[in-house]
């Protein structure tokens, strides 16, 4: 598990990244904080002809809780000159954990209440999409 120093830490948490596969090519992968680095970084990528035909289905997705009427960003994006917005600071944890599925989670501080965020699951073994 990433804790809250390492999370809050955009340099480290750039630098810290995670791959959930599905062991059909399929997977989704990303950053602690939530920016996508990379080319491959997407939260839906599948593979028609694995290890070939890998297509991005959901590149990243804007992530937010309302908390009291507290509206609290879970997500990071950079633009020229800019971050917004900076979840990253929110972070208050990070795990990659084998359930029945693999998952990606984020803890958010929130005030008053610690909540814990599922972002993205790949069965093993099974396919993302499938094609009638």
């Amino acid at each position: 598990m990433v804790g809250k120093e390492d999370c809050g830490n955009l340099e480290r948490a750039l630098s810290l990244e995670w791959l959930e596969t599905n062991g059909r090519g399929g997977f989704a992968s990303g950053t602690v904080s939530g920016a996508n680095t990379r080319r491959y970084h997407a939260l839906l990528l599948t593979a028609r002809k694995p290890p070939s035909e890998r297509f991005v289905l959901v590149n990243h997705l804007e992530e937010w809780v309302e908390v009291n009427g507290q509206t609290i960003p879970l997500s990071t994006n950079f633009y020229p000159g800019a971050i917004y917005p900076e979840g990253y600071r929110s972070c208050s944890s990070f795990a990659a954990a084998r359930l029945q599925s693999l998952c990606r989670s984020k803890g958010v501080n929130a005030g008053p209440i610690d909540c814990l965020i599922a972002a993205a699951c790949c069965q093993h073994r099974f396919p993302l999409l499938t094609a009638d």
